[in-house]
């Protein structure tokens, strides 16, 4: 039997969505043992269609569950047994024929303050004024297909390093301004390593001439902070 289920979590305390043999302490791991006390060994496989960093957020993480037997199960009785800061959405049965499960785009949003005041989990306070009409001005380099090897960490000679950025956003709430990105797919550091590039140039660290020679540049990037990133959405 197959489930999908819709995912929230505040990863702070979290080593990451993805089971690790040296931390205990994933979201993944923690849902797996709920899961486990309502089936048991029926349990085949449990995955995530998106792998988070250490400390980075879901307000919509999509994963799959692979059961022997269908188990009638309420998704209050799930939650109940889970930390605080992790929740079960909804939870569906679905069809062997819709594996594998096609992923049209991936949605995730890094929030930045200036000010001080603000103390949110999701949001990244920055102490020095950051001009982001600078930054909505180099977006337009970073949308679309390309090869995206220079930012990440995760560099092997037979990965594919193309992703496709459809979209970034900038809007201003209130104290807190909001990049959003929407593309088909991330690798490992990547947004983070951009928002770095962007925070560096809206505060003049670099010129122009850096952000369009980042590409070629492979030495490895450094990232901005995970806790102000969030997965927003996976759209199937």
């Amino acid at each position: 039997m197959l489930y999908k289920l819709d995912i929230s979590y505040n990863g702070t305390q979290y080593s990451g969505w993805q089971i690790q043999t040296n931390q205990k302490n994933t979201v993944q791991q923690i849902l797996k043992s709920v899961l486990y006390k309502y089936f048991s060994t029926s349990i085949e496989s449990f995955y995530g269609l998106s792998r988070t960093d250490k400390g980075v957020h879901a307000k919509g993480q999509v994963a799959v569950l692979k059961t022997k037997n269908c188990i009638s199960i309420e998704l209050d009785s799930l939650n109940v047994d889970l930390p605080n800061d992790i929740q079960i959405n909804s939870i569906e049965k679905i069809q062997e024929d819709q594996l594998p499960i096609s992923v049209k785009y991936k949605t995730y949003i890094y929030k930045i303050a200036n000010n001080t005041n603000i103390n949110c989990d999701d949001v990244y306070k920055h102490w020095e004024y950051i001009d982001f009409q600078l930054i909505k001005a180099v977006t337009s380099y970073f949308i679309g297909k390309k090869d995206f090897s220079a930012f990440t960490t995760n560099r092997k000679a037979d990965k594919n390093y193309y992703r496709e950025i459809y979209s970034i956003e900038i809007n201003q709430q209130n104290d807190v301004v909001e990049i959003v990105f929407k593309g088909n797919g991330f690798l490992k550091y990547m947004i983070r390593m951009i928002i770095k590039l962007f925070i560096d140039y809206g505060t003049k660290r670099i010129n122009m001439a850096q952000v369009e020679n980042s590409f070629k540049d492979m030495a490895i990037k450094k990232k901005a902070p995970s806790k102000g990133l969030t997965l927003l959405e996976i759209e199937l």
